[in-house]
């Protein structure tokens, strides 16, 4: 056999030995998966700064730290009726940030691609002790905003809430053994 015979055969040779090898392992080993870094929420002034980033960033884990176990979401007056009720809960919170945050294809927009949220502060934040139950003694603040929200979506549709106005309820919580700021309660379009 000639020499370039020899080196072709041996070539096949290892490329059938590596390849039918039973430990894929050795061949190819994913890097693990990373887990998703999120931002700081030590201080007040945190809350809409690492809001903005996570909506923007789609990042639905990272939301889900920011949204208190009691959250309830309060629709604007003009959106209640029909399907929108008046407000919502943190399970249907989280149900609706994920299928905004995955591609999620509404039958009419199609998908989300691109989200832009800008958020303005109004003042500073108001302290409000609470004094009912199941939150007596606790400290709340509250901040209004006013916001842009644009989301372009994969059937060319561009949905926008411009220059609007929200109220914010923040509380300090524990979660998974860290004190952080949480959205307590959210009031859209005020």
């Amino acid at each position: 056999m000639n020499p370039r015979a020899a080196s072709f055969v041996t070539a096949i040779s290892c490329f059938v030995f590596l390849t039918s090898c039973n430990d894929r392992k050795l061949l190819y080993k994913p890097p693990a998966p990373v887990e998703p870094t999120c931002p700081e929420l030590k201080e007040k002034d945190d809350v809409f700064p690492y809001l903005v980033k996570v909506v923007e960033e789609r990042n639905y884990e990272c939301f889900t730290r920011i949204i208190d176990d009691d959250f309830f979401f309060k629709f604007g007056v003009d959106d209640v009726g029909d399907d929108i009720p008046e407000g919502w809960g943190r399970e249907e919170e989280l149900k609706s940030a994920k299928n905004m945050f995955s591609g999620y294809p509404h039958p009419v927009y199609g998908a989300v691609t691109n989200i832009s949220l800008w958020l303005t502060p109004e003042g500073p934040w108001i302290e409000v002790p609470k004094t009912e139950p199941p939150y007596e003694g606790e400290t709340w603040y509250q901040r209004t905003v006013e916001y842009t929200f644009i989301a372009l979506t994969s059937n060319d549709w561009t949905l926008q809430c411009l220059e609007l106005r929200a109220l914010f309820y923040i509380r300090y919580a524990e979660v998974d053994g860290d004190s952080i700021w949480r959205i307590v309660e959210w009031r859209d379009n005020i």
